[in-house]
C-alpha cells in the first residue's frame, strides 16, 4: 500500500509534465507554416506513413520526409531551450 502511495505523486507530476509539453507543441505548431503543420500532425497525431502524406497532400514522398524533419527540429529546439 505504501508503494501505490509513493508512486501517485510521481504519477501526477508526470501528467503534469506531459501536459505543458502538449502545450508547448501546440503554441510551436501554431507558429509553423501550414505545410509544416500538415505534415507533422499527419504523421504524429493521425499516425499516416509519409507514403498516406504524399498521397493526401499531392507532394513528393522527399518532400514529406524533409518538411517533417524541419518541423521537429524546430520543436526540438524550442523545447531545449525551455529545459536548459
Amino acid at each position: 500500500m505504501d508503494e501505490i502511495e509513493i508512486q501517485a505523486p510521481d504519477l501526477l507530476s508526470e501528467q503534469i509534465e506531459n501536459i505543458e509539453l502538449s502545450k508547448i507543441i501546440y503554441n510551436e505548431l501554431k507558429l509553423m507554416s501550414l505545410e509544416f503543420q500538415e505534415v507533422f500532425v499527419l504523421r504524429e497525431y493521425s499516425g499516416l506513413t509519409y507514403k498516406e502524406i504524399s498521397s493526401l497532400l499531392d507532394i513528393d514522398e522527399d518532400l514529406v520526409k524533409s518538411r517533417l524533419y524541419k518541423a521537429r527540429q524546430k520543436l526540438i529546439g524550442k523545447i531545449s531551450k525551455l529545459v536548459e
